[in-house]
């Protein structure tokens, strides 16, 4: 919604006199401007809206450029400049420029950062067009792999594993279809968390989860004809979901972590269905899980020691961690060990710090690499293509660690192991 003052506000004390919200709230906060000719407020969400001036009480909006499809989002905004009027679109990431003031079926004039609408009217959204993608999950798996982006809900594949910057994915995967007729393909959820590795059954096994759900697929995806085997949402089993769960895998265990609940729940193998109850639960105060088989590892975000450690092999309901990491750590998002090598993503230092043994880390050892950083007193973000900003997600597989950035970074950064 947008705050409204009928006067300008000269203490903390002053209240709003009424609120502007859009026709669906949920979609993005209002921004605009006022135009200095007219007096007249104009704002952006999801729709352009024009307001006679700030009265006392609530005025009635008119929208305008009904036949302009926006996309606002949190950080649309208007500005009205030397007789044009320009929209920026936040999420279609591009300015819409209308000629003087948009009558009610204006289309624009033309756009900055995009070439124009495409063959079906719609206008061009180069971040869908160059594949940006959003607080990325890796996962590679039989040669393939898969990122996910949160924000727009989807799962990009590559169906060999790229080697070159820029890689356009072979697939494109939405978690944003809960109208497929099909109830294993049905889902709408922000994917945040996955796992990819060879089950307990001997196959091979790539899962999903955000929100309150998780998905399971045999492999990762590169045809649209392979459908996942296991669609849960809200609950399973004796367990309701709480909400941000998070997902892991090795060759004995399927893990799903609760982040509201703070509750991981474990099953012998993969779930059956939907009826599966976990066999035994661990209460941990972590966002985030990892298993190479051989170490279950936490992240906690806020909680100090960040990194709990549990051995695969002694797990057990309600068993204790057997160690912790307690290095200073800055709001770390991720953690796993490959080969016996402990990586943490220490995302608000913006580095990524790497333990060559994880007895070492555990014994209280200094990580032995800080990558992304120029010594280990550097954390703060800076600008070059070497350098990380807001390092929150990894994955080790084939002598490569693959780094995700969180906002507002967004890339996929690759380092050789070797």
């Amino acid at each position: 919604m947008a705050h409204v003052f009928a006067s300008w506000p000269t203490s903390s004390a002053a209240v709003p006199n009424y609120d502007i919200v859009p026709d669906d709230a949920n979609y993005a906060w209002p921004h605009g401007a006022f135009d200095s000719s007219s007096g007249k407020l104009y704002l952006l969400s999801k729709k352009l809206v024009e307001y006679p001036s700030a009265p006392a009480s609530m005025p009635t909006g008119t929208p305008i450029a009904t036949t302009t499809s926006f996309e606002g989002g949190d950080g649309g905004d208007v500005e009205i400049v030397n007789g044009y009027t320009y929209v920026t679109e936040y999420n279609g990431n591009r300015l819409a420029v209308f000629k003087g003031i948009p009558t009610a079926t204006a289309k624009p004039n033309f756009y900055l950062g995009s070439p124009g609408e495409d063959s079906t009217g719609t206008p061009v959204n180069t971040l869908l067009t160059n594949y940006l993608v959003t607080n990325p999950q890796v996962a590679t798996l039989g040669g393939a792999m898969a990122i996910s982006s949160d924000f727009d809900r989807k799962l990009y594949v590559w169906k060999k594993i790229p080697a070159t910057d820029g890689a356009k994915p072979d697939l494109v995967w939405k978690t944003q279809n809960q109208n497929d007729s099909n109830p294993l393909r049905a889902m709408d959820f922000q994917p945040d968390s996955n796992a990819a590795t060879t089950a307990a059954d001997g196959r091979p096994l790539f899962a999903l989860a955000g929100e309150k759900t998780f998905v399971v697929w045999r492999s990762i995806p590169t045809a649209t004809t392979d459908s996942p085997v296991l669609n849960i949402k809200d609950s399973i089993g004796n367990v309701t979901f709480g909400g941000k769960l998070r997902v892991a895998a090795d060759n004995k265990y399927f893990y799903l972590l609760d982040g509201e609940k703070k509750v991981i729940y474990v099953w012998a193998g993969l779930p059956a269905d939907k009826n599966d109850s976990p066999d035994f639960t661990i209460s941990a105060t972590v966002d985030r899980i990892r298993s190479d088989g051989t170490w279950l590892i936490g992240t906690s975000l806020y909680a100090s020691p960040n990194i709990l450690v549990w051995p695969v092999s002694s797990l057990s309901q309600n068993v204790a961690p057997t160690g912790t990491v307690g290095f200073r750590m800055n709001l770390p998002q991720d953690a796993l060990v490959a080969n016996g090598v402990l990586y943490v993503a220490d995302t608000g230092f913006h580095r990524v710090l790497v333990w060559n043994s994880i007895s070492a880390a555990l014994a209280g050892a200094s990580p032995d690499a800080y990558l992304g950083a120029v010594s280990s007193t550097d954390v703060s973000p800076a600008h070059s293509a070497t350098d990380l900003r807001w390092a929150a997600s990894l994955w080790v597989a084939n002598g490569y660690l693959w780094v995700g950035e969180r906002k507002f970074g967004h890339r996929v950064l690759r380092y050789a192991l070797s």
